[in-house]
């Protein structure tokens, strides 16, 4: 009998605690190890994240890369924050301005803000943060053609158009912003 009670309560254990463990909360959507995940933050909100998708600049030897957060409500969608990084093997001290071309639009990121300057190996990393809106963020995943132009201390770097980008922006837009549009439209 005690060793039926004694198994019983491991069970028991396990399943309590597998409700309530590490990741709790987290629903993913297809393809969301790679591309995107949705988080439950509390009542009625939910925090998107877009996985950093990434430019190779062949001919500058750099790398950069833009991931999007933002959190969905019954209310509204809040502001979106863009991160993005640059990697080189010269360092970027001064990102200026940030522009993004998407259907046939000019999107200019707001509030940039340097988080930091790192080496790497012989790689510099600077990272940013930045803002947009909702629909700005609508307007870039919409598009089938997004560029970047960041201003530097040393000029206008030119990034993008390129196939594995865009197909990520393409996916992302039918899997995840759709859906929450549909999602919103319904809760209305």
């Amino acid at each position: 009998m005690r060793w039926y009670v004694a198994s019983f309560s491991l069970i028991l254990v396990l399943l309590v605690s597998s409700c309530g463990g590490p990741g709790a909360g987290m629903a993913a959507g297809k393809g969301a190890g790679k591309k995107y995940r949705t988080f439950f933050v509390a009542n009625n909100i939910t925090q998107y994240f877009i996985s950093p998708i990434e430019y190779k600049l062949k001919k500058e030897k750099m790398k950069f890369l833009i991931d999007y957060t933002f959190r969905d409500s019954t209310q509204s969608i809040s502001a979106v924050t863009a991160n993005y990084s640059l990697i080189s093997s010269t360092p970027v001290k001064e990102i200026s301005a940030v522009a993004i071309q998407a259907g046939g639009e000019t999107i200019q990121l707001t509030n940039l803000n340097r988080l930091f300057i790192e080496k790497v190996k012989k790689e510099y990393i600077v990272r940013y943060s930045a803002r947009l809106t909702y629909p700005e963020l609508q307007k870039i995943f919409a598009s089938d053609a997004v560029t970047y132009q960041l201003s530097t201390e040393n000029g206008t770097l030119e990034i993008g158009p390129g196939k594995k980008p865009q197909k990520t922006i393409s996916f992302v837009n039918e899997e995840m912003l759709e859906l929450l549009e549909l999602n919103r439209s319904l809760r209305q």
